[in-house]
């Protein structure tokens, strides 16, 4: 790599910021030419075996907006950092709301290694836990023990659908009233 762009580029409707990149390929491939331009995926980490979530399921919410047992699993889990406790107050922690007994719940979750459309969960979920995705402004409003309702047989990605391991993942539907 020779050079990086000191600004990057927002594709329309993507989170993902895109730095141009000038790279020198040392090959004598007659079919490499000076100028070429290529989209190219650096690997930085991999994980076999790996728990992950679409990114979007993840969410940040105010200690304040948390029930209590959450935030004390937070307080004990991060002790040792010293945020004092106005700091702490305005904190926002990291959350993935799971469906138990037809009720969303907010789960603390530790993530590791991600991408633009998945993020590893490396504590506070099981491969057996119901993953509540959807639209941003749908999880965004979402709180703890909102009824959930599974709409099945529908053909536009709502309800619930089983995964290649096997996993359920619920998709909240925005609407009125939602």
């Amino acid at each position: 790599v020779l050079r990086v762009a000191t600004a990057g580029t927002t594709p329309t409707g993507r989170d993902v910021v895109t730095f141009e990149t000038l790279v020198l390929v040392e090959s004598d491939d007659p079919a490499i030419k000076p100028g070429m331009t290529a989209n190219v995926q650096i690997r930085v980490a991999r994980k076999a075996d790996a728990l992950t979530l679409p990114v979007q399921a993840v969410v940040h919410r105010k200690r304040r907006d948390l029930p209590t047992d959450i935030v004390e699993a937070f307080d004990s889990q991060h002790a040792e950092d010293g945020v004092g406790s106005h700091q702490s107050k305005a904190q926002f922690l990291k959350v993935v709301f799971c469906m138990v007994d037809d009720q969303a719940h907010p789960h603390l979750v530790s993530t590791g290694i991600a991408d633009e459309t998945l993020v590893e969960v490396t504590d506070g979920l099981t491969a057996d836990d119901v993953v509540i995705i959807g639209p941003y402004r749908t999880l965004d409003q979402l709180k703890d023990g909102t009824v959930i309702e599974i709409e099945e047989g529908s053909d536009d990605n709502s309800g619930a659908a089983s995964d290649e391991s096997g996993s359920f993942v619920v998709q909240v539907k925005t609407g009125e009233g939602a």
